[in-house]
């Protein structure tokens, strides 16, 4: 087995004594090499500082991290040189200057010789498509355009193992079509190591190899079958506004209802079921003798958010 991350036991927490926050609780995770691993979780599991960890950004408190068998304390710039990372945003392009010049700048700092950078800039333009518009400013660039530069940014120090939290976000249809076609090709024809960071499932199903559910700082589920994740009796996701509160919604005892959460809205109070089908109304027939009380019912197909919280949080935890 080749290894290239390994993590044992990891804790991270923020500030100390009675305001401390633990993050990450124990953490323990491995990639192999040639692998797409995706990490899933809800907002506030980790995944941002398991990112950062990875990264080189943060130091975990205690436990062992290891990529390619290095640690940052002692080989910081090697491991970095390993490694590419792309995080959602494009904060680190300098928009003032084209993608050749944007890239000639970080190939610089990684200590590539001239030459041989012009050389990777090309290759690397080309692989993501941006070769035709290498010379142009990236402040015109479209969103998805900036993303696939990153992408190329990230490829400049020719890395082993690439690092993405959430790369689509905020895409167009299309622009998400060529970024994940983009991760595959990588993955395929460079060997590359892929490590993605993502909320979005359709994304998770399509790219990776092996899943990991982040939660409450630990990785509690594992594996390469994906529909482990939807593997739930509810379906459908309802929101119920009302104008008064409705107390019956709170003392519900059906097993093809489970009640995410009650709060109150501008126009009243708002009421979030996840159930086994559609018709909510059969289920709690005497939640709606009084229809002039409801004013509104939405119904929604399941995120990758709330099949997270019926799995940990719900009834089927």
């Amino acid at each position: 087995m080749d290894l290239i991350i390994e993590c044992n036991d990891i804790f991270k927490e923020y500030s100390k004594g009675k305001d401390a926050k633990k993050v990450l609780k124990g953490l323990d995770f491995t990639m192999e090499k040639g692998e797409i691993q995706g990490i899933l979780g809800l907002n506030g599991s980790g995944k941002t500082t398991m990112v950062r960890l990875l990264s080189g950004i943060l130091r975990q408190d205690s436990g062992d991290l290891r990529i390619f068998d290095h640690t940052y304390d002692r080989q910081e710039s090697l491991i970095k040189k390993m490694l590419g990372v792309v995080v959602g945003g494009d904060r680190s392009l300098y928009y003032k200057l084209t993608a050749k010049e944007n890239l000639y700048f970080f190939g610089r700092l990684y200590g590539i010789k001239k030459k041989e950078l012009n050389t990777l800039i090309d290759r690397n333009l080309e692989r993501v498509n941006l070769i035709h518009v290498k010379d142009d400013l990236v402040e015109t660039y479209s969103r998805g355009m900036k993303q696939r530069l990153l992408i190329a940014k990230a490829l400049i120090s020719n890395p082993k193992l690439l690092i993405l939290d959430e790369p689509t976000s905020g895409l167009d249809i299309s622009s998400q079509f060529e970024v994940r076609s983009l991760i595959k090709e990588l993955n395929i024809e460079k060997s590359l190591s892929v490590l993605l960071f993502t909320h979005n499932l359709s994304e998770a199903d399509e790219l990776c190899t092996k899943l990991n559910i982040l939660h409450n700082g630990k990785l509690i589920n594992t594996t390469k079958d994906k529909k482990f994740i939807k593997d739930s009796k509810f379906n459908k996701k309802i929101t119920i506004i009302t104008e008064k509160r409705k107390s019956y919604f709170c003392n519900i005892k059906n097993e093809e209802l489970l009640l995410r959460e009650e709060s109150r809205h501008q126009k009243g109070y708002q009421y979030i079921f996840y159930s086994e089908g559609l018709n909510v109304e059969e289920h709690m027939k005497e939640a709606f003798l009084d229809k002039k009380d409801i004013i509104s019912i939405q119904k929604e197909n399941l995120q990758l958010e709330d099949y997270l919280y019926i799995k940990f949080k719900g009834l089927e935890e």
